[in-house]
């Protein structure tokens, strides 16, 4: 469950027919919540509801990057910072596959 400015994915391969015309529906539903942000009625934007922003199909190969987080953490008296990167990997063939991932610093 997601709210807002929450990016998801779905895995659409089992439904797909290459050759055909494929339609795909997206849903939202924004129906308030004490478990997630807004908070049932206190919030300071507009009530829209719906998808707001672009949504996108994203084709990608079997083992791809699903989501980077990076946590960066200033020492403003050093001038510098720790940056932790944390990748997450999707495998979507069905035997173990090696990948090789490097960050550099600039």
């Amino acid at each position: 469950m997601g709210k807002g400015y929450t990016a998801f994915t779905c895995d659409l391969s089992a439904t797909l027919r290459p050759g055909q015309i494929n339609t795909q529906q997206v849903r939202s539903e924004n129906t308030p919540s004490e478990a997630m942000l807004p908070r049932m009625n206190s919030f300071d934007w507009a009530n829209d509801g719906g998808l707001v922003r672009p949504v996108s199909l994203l084709l990608t190969p079997r083992v791809f990057i699903d989501r980077i987080e990076i946590v960066a953490t200033p020492d403003l008296e050093m001038k510098a910072a720790e940056v932790n990167i944390r990748a997450i990997v999707r495998n979507n063939l069905d035997t173990p596959q090696t990948v090789r991932l490097s960050a550099s610093a600039q």
